[in-house]
């Protein structure tokens, strides 16, 4: 059983660096796999084998975020057992 490495991060930060921690690793990764880079005219996500899909090695990393997300995005009782 693989550990996530935001459980492992969570386990030793206080629990006020968590919404830091969200913002980092999981809505950075939201960015990338879920972007306007990969949306069409219409906000449509752009499917593999579709003109304008972008393979993951390829895709452009999010730019660096500065803020506190909302509190539904982070549940830390997924990241503390």
């Amino acid at each position: 059983m693989s550990v996530s490495v935001n459980w492992i991060h969570a386990t030793v930060q206080s629990a006020a660096t968590i919404p830091a921690l969200v913002v980092e690793t999981r809505l950075q990764n939201c960015w990338v796999n879920f972007g306007p880079h990969l949306r069409d005219d219409r906000g449509k996500m752009i499917r593999p084998g579709e003109p304008g899909y972008i393979p993951p090695p390829t895709r452009p990393y999010a730019a660096q975020k500065a803020f506190s997300p909302a509190a539904a995005t982070v549940d830390c009782t997924l990241w503390r057992r």
